[in-house]
């Protein structure tokens, strides 16, 4: 069967109108799982697949542009017209403290663990979600944070999460069909963070040599159609950027 990568969201940092931050739907048949929960990402979420489907969350790391919406999705389990199993959420550790924050309302209360299950990753680790693959390698990142690979029955997608350029994305990326490259930054400026440029993107996807390069955590202020521009500089495949609807088949 034919698995499915959405977009709902890329833009870094903060939503726009019409664009929510990091979010992305990975399903297999009509089984799901959400890939980061930047804010805006559970409503494009909830008008795509039925709740019910959702068998787990996976979180990059604890930023708020990549987990916010956790709150947003825990409210609905919690509260929407129908019961609703406990699912797991897989993080790095760091992730469940910031989300106790938002979700615990009393001492000694249960807060986002009615709704979720922890399920600690980091670099290194590998679990089977939605009968694929999913591997997992630690980034160039302040806070711990992990790029994930997903292993289908007919192709793989990496996706790097956000990232410096410090780190050797090879051992998890090395012959994957999709690389959903974070952006954020163009020109050859990081502005002292641990981000990539566009520049950097196409440099990781002319190692990788996926089929197709995916252009996404793009700074809201900036066209991503520069963006493509300049990673074509250096990586000569496909590059598309990342909006919201956009689907890809493994």
């Amino acid at each position: 069967m034919t698995m499915r990568f959405t977009v709902l969201g890329s833009n870094a940092t903060y939503p726009t109108r019409g664009q929510a931050a990091s979010g992305y739907l990975v399903e297999n048949g009509a089984r799901a799982v959400l890939l980061d929960a930047g804010p805006g990402s559970v409503s494009e979420l909830l008008n795509r697949i039925d709740i019910a489907h959702l068998e787990a969350v996976v979180i990059s790391h604890e930023h708020a542009d990549h987990c916010a919406d956790v709150a947003a999705l825990y409210f609905r389990m919690r509260y929407g017209p129908e019961a609703l199993d406990r699912i797991p959420l897989v993080a790095p550790q760091g992730v469940f403290g910031r989300l106790e924050t938002f979700l615990t309302y009393s001492p000694g209360g249960e807060g986002f663990r009615e709704a979720f299950e922890d399920r600690v990753v980091e670099g290194g680790d590998s679990l089977d979600l939605i009968s694929a693959t999913w591997s997992f390698h630690t980034t160039d990142h302040p806070v711990p944070s992990v790029a994930t690979r997903i292993d289908g029955l007919q192709a793989s997608l990496t996706y790097t999460s956000d990232t410096g350029p410090d780190v050797d994305l090879m051992p998890l990326a090395s012959g994957t069909d999709v690389l959903v490259a974070e952006a954020t930054f163009q020109g050859n400026d990081t502005l002292g963070t641990q981000h990539l440029t566009a520049r950097m993107a196409g440099a990781l996807a002319a190692q990788v040599k996926p089929g197709l390069l995916i252009l996404t955590h793009i700074r809201p202020d900036l066209n991503p159609a520069e963006s493509v521009a300049q990673a074509a500089e250096i990586f000569g495949g496909e590059i598309r950027s990342a909006y919201p609807g956009m689907e890809i088949n493994l």
